[in-house]
């Protein structure tokens, strides 16, 4: 099996379209390599280093496993580079942008097409996205939603989808703000203040989701902006459409950990200590006490 393996290996190599092929596996190591750059510039979350997570990335052509300590033996190593092994084709274990168990190791895995538009730091900032959360597979394994949730999430409520949009505005305005600090509390505080009415009409089933996917995908998002200097929420100016619940929580959890970023800096340090703990909850208390509320416009309102 092994020999038949590597004979396709070098098929892929010696055939017609050998030098797409080969740029392809180049393109691979330029990505990881700025992964590697992005990693050393500097500290992207407490104990989290990309520089050590296994990542199995198919090209559109072959797969590249990096950095794996126990491959699998239908990998042949690649003499070119110490660390790096390839298998012909797409590889069972890869079918999305996502965390696998490869020989029992967490292994972050990517797939980038000849037909990728995105850029060489993009496409590195989405490998440190899934790598973090192999991170959080080994260390934080109850940072997530139940996906079960949202057969009874209530998307119809009109109510809880009008406040859902004020709060996505106010939330917006908080992160994405140029103003001074105290603007930038106001909005927070009446963005937590537009939640928690929010969440006193969902069953509780439904707000743990928005939480614990806030949790999980959306520090994995503001990990993944960090990486890459983006220091802006990603909330659109108009609200996801009622369903995108889970696409929303990914922008919303990386606007409240930019929050606090601002208003709690040792943040980090405290959520890898202790428990699960919603981000917030953990913003809420990091506000100053004596704060106002921002009113959002009328023509917003309504």
């Amino acid at each position: 099996m092994h020999a038949l393996v590597a004979l396709a290996l070098i098929a892929l190599l010696v055939s017609p379209a050998a030098l797409v092929r080969r740029r392809n596996v180049r393109d691979v190591f330029s990505v990881v390599d700025e992964v590697e750059r992005l990693a050393a510039a500097a500290p992207l979350w407490p104990s989290f280093d990309p520089r050590r997570i296994p990542v199995e990335i198919y090209d559109g052509q072959t797969t590249i496993l990096f950095r794996h300590p126990n491959p699998p033996k239908e990998f042949i190593s690649l003499s070119s580079r110490q660390g790096v092994w390839a298998f012909p084709g797409r590889h069972e274990t890869v079918t999305a942008n996502a965390p696998v168990k490869l020989n029992d190791v967490w292994t972050a895995t990517a797939m980038f097409t000849p037909d990728n538009k995105l850029s060489l730091r993009e496409r590195a900032g989405l490998i440190v996205h899934e790598m973090f959360h192999v991170f959080q597979k080994e260390r934080h394994p109850d940072w997530r939603g139940d996906e079960l949730e949202l057969f009874i999430y209530p998307f119809e409520d009109s109510e809880g989808l009008q406040l859902r949009r004020l709060e996505s505005e106010a939330l917006r305005r908080a992160a994405d703000g140029n103003g001074a600090a105290g603007d930038a509390a106001c909005w927070t505080a009446s963005s937590l203040e537009l939640r928690r009415e929010r969440f006193a009409r969902m069953p509780a089933g439904s707000a743990a989701y928005e939480r614990g996917t806030e949790l999980n995908e959306g520090l994995a998002e503001y990990v993944e902006a960090r990486a890459v200097g983006e220091r802006k929420s990603g909330l659109p100016a108009a609200e996801f459409a009622a369903e995108e619940i889970r696409r929303r929580s990914y922008l919303t959890g990386r606007a409240l950990a930019l929050l606090l970023d601002r208003f709690s800096p040792r943040w980090k340090e405290q959520l890898e200590a202790g428990g699960k703990q919603s981000l917030d909850e953990l913003l809420a208390a990091s506000l100053p006490q004596a704060r106002r509320h921002c009113e959002l416009p009328a023509a917003v309102r309504e």
